[in-house]
């Protein structure tokens, strides 16, 4: 396993956090033939960690379902509108076959989802219910764009901006290990809220912060993006 965890990550409202967690603690089933649920829809803003958080959600709901390591990563698809019905074709024939994986599950990951065509999100809609033996994981930047059917079958996991506080324990602990800086519990929510919940922007409004409490003379309030900053030898 990845030295992360899902405390890592900061979700957009606490319904969300509450749902991750039990599902990764085993209290929530998933997937549920009950419930018919088998997908996670991550929704939110440009760099709020949904493409990195998908992949380990994988290796995190094989673990608690199984106890064991993943023997096949994930299938990973950067959607293409104009080959979107060929992709869930491609997916269709792939969960034909036995998983190799101890719980038996084969994981899907379709970042950029909004970008399926209509009839690819029929056909996916049609495939999460005729599966049970699959995790389908969908990553947009736009839920509205994304079939209600497919949307009935998941749980939303919301990764929109939230309360710049949420950030501070993370942005604290990555400026003490990657600066060696202690910047005070304002100047932490400062940076979240520069970045609006996207990590691109945090981690180098993160790197001024740390540089200019260390004596470089840097504004923070007008630092601007996109830029990239190395600190000095």
């Amino acid at each position: 396993m990845k030295n992360i965890s899902i405390n890592n990550f900061v979700f957009g409202n606490a319904n969300s956090d509450r749902i991750v967690k039990t599902i990764l603690s085993n209290q929530l089933a998933f997937p549920d033939n009950n419930s018919g649920k088998n997908g996670l829809v991550l929704f939110g803003n440009y760099g709020s960690g949904k493409s990195t958080l998908a992949p380990l959600l994988c290796e995190w709901v094989e673990f608690a379902r199984s106890g064991c390591e993943m023997n096949v990563s994930p299938a990973i698809t950067i959607v293409n509108s104009s080959s979107s019905a060929a992709t869930i074709a491609q997916i269709d024939q792939q969960s034909r076959f036995v998983s190799m994986n101890k719980s038996g599950l084969h994981y899907f990951i379709l970042d950029e989802a909004d970008n399926m065509n209509d009839q690819a999100q029929k056909n996916l809609k049609g495939l999460m219910s005729a599966r049970t033996n699959c995790v389908f994981i969908l990553t947009t930047n736009y839920k509205s764009e994304i079939d209600k059917g497919v949307l009935n079958r998941s749980y939303d996991i919301n990764m929109n901006p939230a309360p710049p506080i949420d950030y501070v324990p993370l942005l604290r602990d990555i400026a003490q290990k990657k600066h060696n800086a202690q910047l005070s519990a304002d100047k932490l929510e400062e940076v979240a809220r520069i970045g609006n919940g996207s990590w691109r922007n945090m981690l180098p409004a993160l790197d001024v912060a740390c540089l200019k409490s260390n004596g470089a003379s840097i504004s923070l309030s007008k630092f601007q993006f996109p830029v990239s900053l190395k600190r000095s030898a």
